[in-house]
């Protein structure tokens, strides 16, 4: 990130990226491990309906 923050700061294309970039990560984030704990303690659509769908929703990055 350090390499093309000069860069960063005059092209448009470089700040479209870096956002992309943090939005996948936190996509990634989501999925590693709210996904993750949710299924290992056997959460389910019928048991908490409203986390569940936000953490689909935002884990397939229809947020």
């Amino acid at each position: 990130m350090f390499s093309i923050w000069k860069r960063m700061k005059n092209s448009h294309c470089y700040k479209i990226m870096f956002c992309i970039g943090v939005v996948d990560m936190l996509t990634l984030l989501c999925n590693g491990l709210l996904t993750g704990y949710l299924g290992y303690f056997g959460y389910v659509f019928c048991s908490s309906p409203r986390l569940i769908y936000i953490a689909g929703a935002y884990g397939l990055g229809k947020n």
